[in-house]
């Protein structure tokens, strides 16, 4: 069984969230898996460092959908609390180089480096996470470099969609590096093929699951539509 604990983080709501194996057979803390861990201030990395504990968690590994700020706040200092290894895409270099104006635009000073701690996934890319099995793949659109991390362990699935499918929307594409036909070839060739009964952790908002969205987001029905 998967254990998760999601957080709603800063001031866009951001999902941040932890996922572990509650079966692990780890000796000691059991290994946990951050998402777009956005936390902007201490208080909100303190209410990460106190589940943890509580719970006998560690962080292994923080995961990126894209690097938008409010998405990657507070990588920088919590990969290197917890000597855990940053997984992105490489294509997302694009969108921290143009993520000045969009820092200015909430009043923050930037983002902190964190390439020192970072390693690449692309397409395809499989992790195994502590009996969790984890799948990378591209989802551009919504930024150049975006990813969604499918997960499966012992018949559950899960689905970490970002920024690019949420619970009756889709992610916009109108900042730097998005596109949207990119990001509807995203969502209907990568994303709506998935398993049904998926459940779909989405960057903001509920969470769905692809029947859901495949049967009823309006932004996705008309490509669902059959060709006469």
């Amino acid at each position: 069984m998967i254990g998760l604990k999601i957080f709603s983080f800063n001031p866009f709501e951001t999902n941040c969230y932890l996922f572990w194996n509650k079966h692990s057979k780890s000796s000691a803390l059991k290994p946990c898996y951050l998402v777009d861990p956005g936390c902007m201030n201490e208080r909100e990395k303190q209410q990460l460092r106190a589940f943890c504990a509580g719970n006998g968690l560690k962080i292994e590994a923080i995961f990126l959908t894209h690097a938008h700020p409010d998405h990657c706040f507070g990588v920088a200092s919590l990969s290197q609390e917890f000597s855990a290894k940053v997984y992105m895409n490489e294509k997302e270099n694009f969108t921290l180089a143009h993520a000045a104006p969009l820092c200015a635009a909430i009043h923050c000073q930037g983002i902190e480096d964190f390439s020192a701690n970072c390693e690449y996934v692309k397409d395809g890319d499989m992790l195994q996470l502590d009996g969790i099995e984890a799948k990378i793949i591209e989802t551009p659109g919504h930024s150049k470099g975006g990813i969604s991390i499918f997960c499966s362990y012992e018949g559950e699935d899960f689905l970490f969609s970002g920024d690019t499918l949420f619970a009756g929307c889709i992610g916009r594409s109108d900042l730097p590096g998005g596109d949207y036909d990119c990001l509807m070839e995203s969502i209907m060739t990568k994303l709506i093929c998935l398993p049904a009964e998926t459940v779909v952790f989405p960057g903001h908002g509920p969470s769905s699951t692809i029947s859901d969205e495949s049967a009823k987001n309006p932004f996705l029905l008309p490509f669902n539509e059959p060709i006469d």
